[in-house]
């Protein structure tokens, strides 16, 4: 007895949509396929002004109740990705400087990126002094203040890094964990944002572990994947982060419970 396979209708749609989706998506990914190659520009917009970091501040938008200061610009910092403030008061920036230089990322894979510590010297709110903590990072993204020291991303290394002498310069730099990321890949989908949450373990947007100073030692465990840029918590420990897709997400039930 021969049968035949009927697919409902659905299906058959569903099918010529795939078959009509790869063939797409192949050719939109081809490098010879990104646009003419000559074109006019019709309506030729003026550069925007560029803004004093004064004038800038006068642009934001700051919910009732809260004001906004004016703590480092140019030339204090350059190329800021990340901060950081440890129990003195003192601001670690991380300057991923190698970062889209053209379209074509040209220079991404020099090592020219920097932490930089910077302290207010007289009192008056504003960061006045500047030192280099480490230098020759290769497109460092993320920094976390831990255990008198700093906790450095430079893909694929988590670096533990700190100052012993008190010279302003990281003298130890001990890699925590050497799959933090890749080397090479695309900057925007790296792991980043390692934050300290109230349950004690710190967790990074865009990665699968999370991390606990036990003994003075950083031990890691595998957790879930949280977003791709940012974390943040609120007062009870709920964690926040986001993606391309989406504004904002929220752990409001831990997955680990």
């Amino acid at each position: 007895m021969k049968r035949s396979l009927t697919l409902p209708k659905r299906n058959k749609l569903l099918l010529s949509a795939v078959a009509l989706f790869i063939p797409t998506g192949l050719w939109a990914i081809h490098p010879k396929s990104a646009g003419p190659e000559s074109f006019e520009i019709r309506f030729k917009l003026p550069p925007p002004k560029v803004l004093t970091p004064e004038e800038e501040l006068a642009t934001f938008k700051i919910a009732p109740g809260f004001h906004a200061e004016l703590v480092a610009a140019e030339p204090m910092v350059e190329s800021p990705v990340a901060v950081a403030w440890d129990r003195k008061g003192r601001m670690f920036v991380c300057e991923m400087r190698g970062y889209m230089h053209d379209v074509e990322g040209a220079g991404e894979d020099q090592p020219t990126g920097r932490v930089v510590m910077l302290e207010d010297t007289n009192g008056d709110g504003k960061m006045d002094k500047r030192t280099v903590f480490a230098d020759g990072l290769l497109m460092p993204r993320a920094l976390m203040c831990v255990n008198g020291g700093l906790i450095v991303s430079e893909p694929p290394n988590l670096w533990f890094m700190k100052d012993t002498d008190g010279d302003g310069l990281a003298d130890v730099k001990e890699s925590l964990d050497a799959s933090y990321g890749t080397a090479g890949g695309q900057p925007e989908h790296m792991a980043n944002s390692p934050t300290w949450m109230l349950d004690n373990w710190i967790y990074s947007a865009n990665h699968s572990k999370r991390y606990r100073l036990k003994d003075g030692k950083l031990i890691d465990e595998v957790t879930g994947l949280r977003g791709q840029w940012g974390m943040a918590q609120d007062d009870f420990g709920r964690q926040f982060y986001n993606s391309n897709s989406d504004f904002l997400r929220s752990n409001l039930i831990p997955e680990s419970l």
